[in-house]
């Protein structure tokens, strides 16, 4: 079958050269005490990992003596100035001249689902003509086209198409079909016709000059699952394969793979085996215990060491704010009120700020992006999370003067498990993940 490759048929994370030392047992969450020896290839220089193909025998994510065929001469533009940021938005009717002028500020824009379809009838020409106007005000950023891996979400173009029989039926009455929220249907990648129908519709949008890539969302729920029947992470992996090899030159494939919990047959520990195909990964969900920050951290650090893009997605928490938060409100509560002007609500998100900013300077590399954002509705009438606080640019702490990193993050044992510091030309972090307790100090020049 087209797709099918043994390349997945992966021996194990090599544990001895691997910055990733997780235990195979996916509910173990220890913390290793493995630390960076100062001999990885971790690269400080702008862009000298990203241009060059990797050949990293003992990489996690390539069989030992695997070229990496992976372009990454196209990626968004990046240097150590300051933190570079990314946003995932929508919209149903059209975006203001001043929200894409906001959206413009990012190196990667990610456009979800639901964007222009009450003005333009479909997500495919909601994503286009909001592609253009923010092309238009910022030609190098980055747009990404956004395709679930499982969910049939409505309001495509492509939709009417769709054939019921490409639903994941249950295995034991198969008259009845899986659905997500009880709404959407899951689609059957064994199911050859419809692969071939998911991977059209990426590279129609793909022909379309202003869209730079396709973000494949959901990949972590592509595993096997109770009465799914067997193969389908690895007819997942093969519709994925095919669009790799199939996709246009100087476009980018990036997917919401890395994830600290998954350990999968063929996706491996935090998934990361999808990279093979991946040019990189936006994660999520990161935050819970120190425990789970910390595998978030090393599977950040070696996906960028293989020269791969991280989007790491970061919300606002009541228990960062400084000064302390003290409202008899919850964040949510005060976010929605009608009352609140958009000056003020940025305000209020930028006191949180600093704690998931320190988790991200320690594995910033090239080429990694944050997002710090209440909300990917954007649309000013959506009363429950409305009027997205999303615009990085606004944000004073994000553009503080790092410069080059002078060495991996280190941990420091004598101020408790969970607490690391990194160092840069401008600026020294300092965390504890567990109290959440963080320092950033300005060094001379910064």
């Amino acid at each position: 079958r087209r797709g099918s490759r043994n390349i997945w048929r992966r021996r194990p994370i090599c544990k001895e050269k691997s910055e990733i030392t997780m235990t195979n047992n996916q509910d173990d969450d220890s913390t290793t005490d493995h630390e960076d020896d100062g001999n990885d290839e971790h690269c400080h220089d702008d862009q000298s990992t990203n241009n060059s193909k990797n050949n990293n025998k003992n990489s996690p994510t390539y069989q030992s003596g695997k070229f990496d065929p992976l372009d990454k001469s196209h990626y968004p533009n990046w240097n150590w100035d300051h933190v570079h940021s990314y946003v995932a938005i929508r919209r149903a009717s059209a975006y203001s001249q001043q929200q894409i002028e906001q959206i413009a500020h990012h190196d990667v824009v990610m456009l979800e689902k639901s964007n222009g379809t009450s003005a333009y009838g479909s997500v495919e020409e909601g994503t286009r003509q909001a592609a253009a106007r923010i092309k238009a005000v910022n030609p190098s950023v980055k747009i990404l086209f956004y395709l679930n891996s499982m969910v049939h979400y409505p309001r495509y173009e492509a939709n009417k198409s769709f054939q019921l029989d490409w639903a994941t039926r249950k295995r034991k009455n198969p008259d009845k079909y899986f659905k997500f929220m009880n709404r959407y249907y899951y689609y059957d990648h064994r199911n050859l016709d419809f692969r071939a129908w998911w991977i059209n519709r990426a590279l129609e949008m793909l022909d379309n000059e202003h869209i730079d890539g396709v973000f494949v969302d959901g990949i972590c729920a592509t595993p096997n699952r109770r009465g799914y029947g067997k193969g389908y992470e690895q007819a997942y992996i093969e519709t994925a394969t095919e669009l790799r090899e199939r996709l246009p030159p100087g476009k980018l494939l990036i997917g919401n793979a890395l994830k600290n919990g998954a350990n999968n047959p063929l996706g491996g520990i935090g998934n990361i085996q999808h990279l093979q195909y991946l040019d990189g990964s936006y994660l999520e969900r990161w935050y819970f215990t120190p425990k789970s920050i910390v595998k978030t951290m090393e599977l950040m650090r070696e996906a960028l060491k293989e020269g791969r893009i991280v989007m790491l997605k970061a919300v606002p928490d009541e228990r960062d704010a400084v000064p302390k938060w003290d409202e008899e409100t919850s964040l949510e509560e005060v976010m929605q009120s009608p009352d609140m002007t958009m000056d003020e609500r940025y305000a209020l998100v930028e006191r949180m700020i600093r704690y998931p900013l320190a988790i991200f300077l320690l594995i910033v590399e090239p080429h990694a992006y944050l997002s710090y954002c209440y909300g990917v509705n954007a649309d000013p009438k959506n009363t429950r999370n409305g009027r997205a606080v999303f615009d990085c640019e606004r944000f004073k702490e994000l553009k503080r003067k790092l410069g080059k990193a002078l060495g991996p993050y280190v941990k420091e044992d004598e101020d408790g498990e969970f607490v690391f510091s990194r160092e840069f030309e401008f600026l020294k972090v300092w965390v504890d993940i567990e109290s959440r307790e963080v320092r950033l100090e300005e060094k001379s020049g910064g």
